[in-house]
């Protein structure tokens, strides 16, 4: 959602983004940047968050070595164990809510959205690790039966 509000934010045409290529995204995240941190030619890694934050930075020296012990793979795997926050999950999708207001998105965006409260309001609080283990599984048994089986 937050990418298509994205596009219409900034004039661009707003896509949705395929099922597949949004469970693989995350769950190829830790490969590339193991790829990115061997590959002289990148010479700055961060790791941002949705709010901004950044939760690690490095960059190269002139001698291409990394300024500080290259541990991109580590903090992202910490970031994926810390326990979820419900209320600041219902805040991002009240974010999503309004943006989609503003922007007079189409009713299949606000379906999206209401879906995304019914879940953020039902569900329990787990670490971004369990739920990537969780749509793992759900991609492994779709991939057999050609069903999503998402919630």
């Amino acid at each position: 959602m937050d990418r298509c509000l994205s596009a219409l934010e900034t004039g661009r045409a707003a896509r949705g983004t395929p099922l597949a290529a949004h469970n693989a995204g995350p769950m190829g995240t830790p490969q590339t940047l193991l790829a990115a941190a061997s590959s002289p030619e990148v010479r700055r890694l961060s790791i941002v968050d949705c709010t901004g934050m950044v939760h690690y930075d490095n960059t190269r020296s002139s001698n291409g070595e990394w300024t500080r012990p290259e541990r991109a793979v580590a903090v992202l795997t910490e970031l994926r164990s810390r326990p979820g926050d419900s209320a600041g999950r219902l805040a991002r999708v009240d974010s999503l809510a309004v943006r989609a207001e503003m922007l007079k998105a189409v009713p299949l965006v606000h379906e999206g959205i209401a879906h995304a409260r019914r879940l953020a309001g039902t569900r329990p609080v787990r670490s971004k690790a369990d739920v990537l283990g969780q749509i793992a599984e759900r991609s492994k048994r779709w991939g057999q039966t050609g069903q999503p089986g998402l919630e």
